[in-house]
């Protein structure tokens, strides 16, 4: 499809998204993009896209038709999204240079903008009134509904969710700035300068930006309300010539700890379940323990699965004997809320609290703070590893001789169980031909008894002639 490329180096066109099947693309995106005319290296960034819970097909179109309307079209032209909805006259589209793709009518008035609709991306120049969503992607490539959300709410609350789309409700805040008001009209508004803030008519009262973000002559600026839970205000510098392969440097972020922000009835955390999460230079990331691996290597942010049977409290299970389990120490770590049981008493100490576990077969993990002692069972959900927390926890996990050893009894189990079903077959043959037998001398003495009738009534019968 046609791209308009301007001062802003801003393009609309189409994205292939990374995560799913080759033969779907993602809906039209608006991206600030590479060198193609001005000399300056941008790395490829999406900042607004049209359905992108719904990507099309290739050979799927935009078009803007003479009914004025902005068409979002499937191969076989079934419309799939249409700007504006209402009954306006569009005559023309037009991107403009801060990054707002917008639809003008005769008079060039604005009947409908991007910047009105945004997905995951504030731009310099864009203001959301009260209420207003920005909702994160899935994934760094995947641009559907993620699990977090930004929400200028209607009492005037700016509010950082986890779990902000789930059953179209909104669940667990993690942060706020506690601006409440009655009917409030607040504005939630990113500057030409890099200023972001938040504002109640012309009195700002709540400021973002705390770091010198750039003068805009020398920067480019984009906000965005990050996959990670992390509303992060960014920069690139625009002196930089297109031998330049850097990233976005960050200006600002909230929360700092994103990690420690995340209330432990989350379920299953900033992570996916079995994984904990961990703040590496700077940024989160989700790791798994020792013993387990991620379910996506390219999505360390989907969770991990153990490389091995989960206790099945039975007595051929790993854990049935206690000498092949093995306990792997983390220090600063916990997992929350996946406790089921917290033991009592001023005796519990690390190896009492390894031994309870020990001892229970459904315990995964056992979480110890020096006084009490936790256990968890699976899966293992909000893992999180921080200096802040004085927590050591303990995963049980199989010794290599115990995965041997149930390997061996499952292999005789299965042959024991072969031998008793054939066993079972065999005494059913026999039984079975021992009711056959039964029946036929039956039926042969039957038979016998009837021809034995049968020539006795002929002998009385000749005898009377």
């Amino acid at each position: 499809m046609q791209a308009y490329l301007l001062e802003m180096r801003t393009l609309i066109g189409f994205h292939q998204m990374k995560n799913l099947p080759l033969d779907f693309v993602h809906s039209p995106a608006i991206k600030i993009s590479s060198c193609l005319l001005f000399g300056s290296k941008i790395p490829d960034t999406i900042v607004w896209s049209a359905n992108p819970n719904s990507p099309v097909l290739p050979g799927s179109t935009v078009q803007l038709t003479s009914e004025g309307k902005l068409e979002l079209l499937n191969p076989n032209n079934s419309k799939v999204w249409v700007r504006p909805t209402n009954q306006a006259k569009p005559v023309c589209g037009a991107m403009n240079d801060n990054g707002n793709f917008v639809v003008l009518d005769e008079a060039n008035n604005v009947i409908w903008q991007s910047f009105q609709e945004p997905t995951d991306t504030i731009l310099p120049g864009q203001s959301l009134g009260t209420p207003s969503t920005l909702t994160s992607r899935l994934a760094p490539d995947d641009h559907r509904d993620g699990h977090f959300g930004l929400v200028l709410q209607e009492d005037g609350n700016l509010v950082l969710y986890y779990n902000a789309k789930v059953n179209g409700t909104i669940a667990l805040p993690y942060w706020a700035t506690e601006t409440i008001k009655n009917n409030a009209s607040y504005n939630f508004v990113y500057d030409v300068n890099g200023h972001i803030f938040l504002q109640d008519g012309v009195k700002i009262i709540y400021r973002f930006t705390e770091n010198v973000a750039g003068l805009s002559q020398d920067f480019y600026h984009m906000a965005r309300m990050d996959f990670n839970g992390i509303f992060a205000q960014y920069r690139y510098p625009k002196s930089c010539n297109c031998n330049c392969n850097g990233n976005w440097s960050v200006v600002h972020k909230i929360p700092t700890d994103i990690c420690m922000a995340i209330s432990p009835e989350s379920s299953s955390g900033v992570c996916g379940f079995n994984s904990y999460s961990f703040i590496i230079n700077g940024e989160p990331d989700c790791l798994c323990l020792e013993n387990y691996s991620y379910l996506n290597r390219s999505d360390h942010y989907r969770g991990c699965r153990p490389n091995f049977q989960l206790p099945s409290c039975q007595p051929e299970g790993w854990e049935a004997n206690q000498e092949l389990v093995n306990f792997i120490q983390y220090d600063n770590m916990d997992w929350s809320p996946s406790n089921y049981d917290a033991p009592a008493g001023s005796s519990v100490d690390s190896h009492t609290c390894k031994q309870l576990c020990l001892n229970d077969c459904f315990c995964a993990v056992a979480v110890f703070d020096g006084k009490r002692c936790w256990k968890k069972k699976y899966p293992l959900s909000n893992g999180r590893k921080s200096s802040s927390l004085n927590k050591t926890t303990f995963v049980k996990v199989p010794m290599k001789e115990a995965l041997v050893s149930v390997k061996e009894r499952c292999k005789n189990h299965d042959k024991s169980t072969l031998l008793l079903v054939i066993s079972v077959l065999l005494g059913s043959s026999v039984f079975l031909n021992f009711l056959l037998i039964l029946a036929m001398s039956l039926a042969v003495f039957l038979y016998n008894k009837k021809l034995f009738n049968f020539s006795s009534v002929s002998s009385v019968s000749e005898g009377l002639f």
